[in-house]
């Protein structure tokens, strides 16, 4: 390789001089007369360069070439026709612009096949062309189609910093060690379905299969490929569709700080090592569905600004690791993040990620919009709603989580649905998980909460349970009415503030009452503490047992129904606050 570079810059440095004419016919000649090292520099040639016609009207079956073929610096104003030739030797072609098409189907190359730094201005066809020894089109140019279907790359493949202005079809092929690294494809790549192989005796940087920084400005085609080595697709822009359907990577996978701009389809990929995606961006929709992610799968940092579809996913990595085996921290879900039916084997991390939705954009960009959805947050906490569900921001239904889900930290506009989802611990709150369908799932939540300590998160559930219980099962009228006094008064036990709210309000609207029938004229303030102290007396505490009962007969009647009111208030409120102290002590 050093030596060929040696001989573009050689060729470059005398560029500027007149180039002589050459017949192609003269070329052909010497290869026919099997000239052991055919060398040309600087020459236009003039002609076709016809082995094909050539070579068949005057060998067997199966024509060969024994020459070592080397044309640097030079314009070939002809087609050149290599097809259903073996080359023996060395083929070089360094810098060399192609004015016509250019064809080499069926063709063996046993030796080096290299057209560096080359411009192939027409269409290009290696189809079904074998090259035994290292290929490289390093630094070429394509301005028509590039076909290279069903081509067999036996040593190395390399088309770093290629530059394909129209179709480029790699379909079929086995591509050992290829480097596709800084190439930029102007039109449709299409590789489905091909072999990606790696050789482990070569070095580490000529190990990874190189598409690093590559730019396809059109779709992307590896449906069904196979990548046998570790794959380097980092930094790379996917400008439309990015079809990776059903591909097999057996080793490591990287594409790290990728971006696409279109959707990237991962459906029923399988990632047998670690998969990285870490800071890429998706602007149109992510398909992971039935995926496999054998090893880490890692997509910290990344943003996906449409749908996240990772439905039936599997994240396979158990047992101990020093970071968590499906590591999804810091990601912002722009659209909808669907993980129902996702299978976690280890760790989960979600840590300070942001989920938004549908709904969450129009929040954003509507002031009207906007303003509904902060009034409808507080009245969740009264358990009311303006609208008749609440909206979900991403979907973990009928997940399995073999391991720790960490949610912590992350900011979610609406609401997760966890429904009929399996987990030993989950780290949400309450307040962000959907309302759920069965209510055999609540245990599971509760039972989650109390494990680690959450008091306040298991109480917000068990309150919710009961309400869903009340809604959903069959109950009486009159079983009904008491539930339902029972959720408003004192929150099942799990709301202390309930009761003391209710009591403030009992306080104050006995304090009017007071004020109606003893004295209209007398100061408000005066009434509501009366009303206080006899509230209090209910219970004979703090010394207001002996609070004189007024003498008007309604204000009496207001006299002893406070009272009873106090008492049973009061008891409420010492027994939720109870509850929820051995609650904890219980723990």
């Amino acid at each position: 390789m050093l030596l060929l570079i040696f001989l573009v810059t050689a060729a470059a440095q005398v560029s500027d001089k007149n180039m002589s004419v050459v017949q192609a016919s003269e070329i052909m000649a010497m290869i026919e007369r099997g000239t052991p090292l055919v060398v040309y520099d600087h020459i236009i040639v003039k002609g076709d360069l016809d082995l094909n016609k050539q070579y068949y009207g005057a060998q067997s079956r199966d024509p060969s070439v024994n020459s070592s073929i080397s044309i640097l610096d030079s314009a070939v104003e002809g087609s050149v026709n290599l097809d259903n030739i073996t080359f023996l030797r060395r083929v070089t072609f360094l810098n060399t612009t192609f004015e016509k098409a250019v064809t080499s189907r069926n063709s063996k190359f046993k030796s080096s096949a290299a057209f560096i730094n080359s411009r192939f201005n027409k269409s290009v066809d290696f189809s079904y062309s074998i090259f035994e020894g290292s290929a490289s089109f390093h630094g070429s140019g394509f301005g028509g189609p590039a076909n290279f279907i069903k081509d067999v790359f036996a040593k190395s493949a390399d088309f770093t910093a290629c530059n394909f202005a129209n179709f480029a079809y790699f379909q079929g092929s086995i591509l050992n060690n290829c480097q596709f690294s800084n190439t930029k494809f102007c039109s449709n790549a299409v590789f489905s379905p091909s072999d990606f192989l790696s050789d482990s005796n070569l070095s580490d940087y000529r190990q990874w299969i190189g598409f690093d920084r590559t730019v396809f400005l059109s779709k992307a085609y590896f449906r069904g490929s196979r990548f046998t080595g570790d794959v380097n697709f980092g930094d790379s822009l996917f400008n439309d569709t990015a079809e990776f359907e059903s591909c097999n990577f057996e080793k490591m996978s990287n594409f790290r700080e990728s971006k696409f701009n279109q959707e990237a389809n991962y459906a029923r990929s399988i990632f047998q090592d670690d998969a990285t995606f870490k800071n890429s961006r998706f602007e149109g929709t992510a398909r992971f569905i039935d995926s496999v992610f054998r090893r880490h799968a890692d997509f910290t940092g990344s943003s996906f600004m449409g749908v996240a579809d990772f439905t039936n996913a599997s994240f396979e990595m158990r047992g101990p690791s020093d970071i968590a085996p499906t590591n999804f921290q810091g990601t912002t879900f722009n659209k909808m993040a669907n993980f129902c039916m996702a299978k976690f084997g280890g760790d989960a991390n979600f840590a300070y990620c942001t989920f938004h939705d549908d709904r969450s954009c129009e929040e954003r960009s509507n002031a009207l919009a906007s303003l509904g959805s902060r009034l409808n947050k507080c009245l969740n906490v009264i358990g009311m709603s303006l609208f008749g569900q609440p909206f979900r921001s991403a979907s973990f239904g009928k997940a399995i989580f073999g391991g720790k889900a960490d949610f912590q930290g992350s900011t979610i506009d609406h609401m997760i649905d966890f429904n009929d989802a399996r987990f030993t611990k989950l780290l949400i709150k309450w307040d962000n998980i959907y309302p759920l369908d069965d209510l055999s799932n609540y245990p599971h939540f509760i039972k989650n909460y109390k494990n680690i300590s959450w008091f306040d998160d298991a109480s917000d559930c068990f309150y919710d349970y009961r309400v869903q219980i009340r809604n959903k099962q069959p109950l009486g009228y009159a079983t009904k009415t008491i539930d339902f006094a029972a959720e408003k008064a004192y929150g099942y036990g799990m709301k202390p503030l309930y009761p003391l709210m209710l009591s403030l309000l009992v306080v104050l609207i006995f304090g009017f009452i007071y004020r109606r029938y003893i004295n209209e004229s007398g100061p408000l303030l005066g009434y509501i503490s009366f009303s206080l102290a006899v509230f209090i007396s209910g219970t004979k505490l703090l010394g207001f047992e002996n609070v004189s009962k007024p003498k008007e007969r309604q204000a009496a009647i207001a006299y002893d129904v406070e009272k009873w009111l106090g008492l049973i208030l009061q008891g409420l409120i010492i027994l939720t606050i109870s509850k929820t102290v051995l609650d904890v002590v219980n723990m």
